[in-house]
């Protein structure tokens, strides 16, 4: 299965084909999506307490995805993501910046 292109000044890629892919941080796995032109900072989506990645309207992450990139992850211990979940939006916060490194 070949992998959808992105181009510079625009996203070739919408929610619904964005894959999904792992990164392991300190020995905890963490699921994440990107999408969007890799220009600019990122806009990374904080998900609420135990809500996974695919609760995001497709039609948010898209449109915002036309003008930058976008990273959409579950948080610690939330879905596929593996851990023990953040009990603050602090900690949630803290997981966030190695996934955008």
């Amino acid at each position: 299965m070949s992998t959808p292109k992105q181009s510079q000044t625009g996203t070739s890629i919408v929610w619904r084909d964005a894959p999904t892919t792992s990164v392991n941080v300190g020995g905890t796995k963490f699921v994440y999506r990107r999408l969007g032109p890799d220009i600019g900072v990122p806009v990374i989506f904080l998900n609420h307490l135990a809500a996974e990645l695919d609760r995001w309207d497709p039609r948010v992450v898209d449109g915002i995805a036309t003008r930058g990139r976008v990273i959409v992850f579950d948080n610690r211990g939330i879905a596929a993501s593996e851990g023990r979940t953040p009990t603050s939006v602090e900690a949630m916060a803290l997981d966030a910046r190695p996934i955008t490194a």
